[in-house]
């Protein structure tokens, strides 16, 4: 049976029914910024923005997917957004290592202070490399989305 497919811009493409561009060029470019030219040295971490409803979440997802499919790296994506009403910031700090480890399939040490969230973010918890996938993430406070900039940038410079 041949489903005819139709045209929708809201939630996630569903292949089958609906027109799409694969957009498998972006894929592999947002992959190869992840992990590197050289996957031993590491790869960046970069910001993508757009307005509403045009593919943001969709192509973090099928990067998600190709880099697991890998099986090279662990890689985690969680929505920021869920803690866009958290009032203080050490609520905030507490559901972003919550939404961390939901993704894990192992324990991570409970952190008291962003200070300590950078370290967890360190080969000594991960066999593989970790790629992190944070959507929603202007939802933070501002303050908040400088701290863990700054916490990322002490990351990649310190390896």
């Amino acid at each position: 049976m041949i489903t005819q497919r139709k045209f929708s811009s809201y939630g996630p493409v569903d292949t089958e029914s609906n027109y799409f561009v694969a957009r498998t060029e972006l894929v592999n470019r947002a992959i190869s910024q992840l992990v590197g030219e050289n996957p031993q040295k590491g790869g960046h971490f970069f910001t993508v923005w757009a307005p509403r409803q045009s593919g943001k979440t969709w192509l973090m997802w099928q990067t998600l997917y190709k880099l697991k499919a890998e099986g090279n790296y662990t890689v985690v994506c969680m929505s920021a957004g869920l803690l866009k009403d958290v009032k203080t910031d050490e609520e905030i700090l507490e559901g972003f290592v919550q939404l961390l480890q939901m993704e894990l399939a192992f324990k991570l040490p409970i952190v008291e202070n962003w200070k300590q969230f950078k370290f967890l973010l360190v080969r000594e918890y991960f066999e593989k490399p970790l790629i992190l996938i944070i959507d929603e993430f202007d939802a933070l406070p501002e303050h908040i989305i400088a701290t863990l900039v700054n916490i990322f940038r002490e990351i990649y410079l310190d390896r």
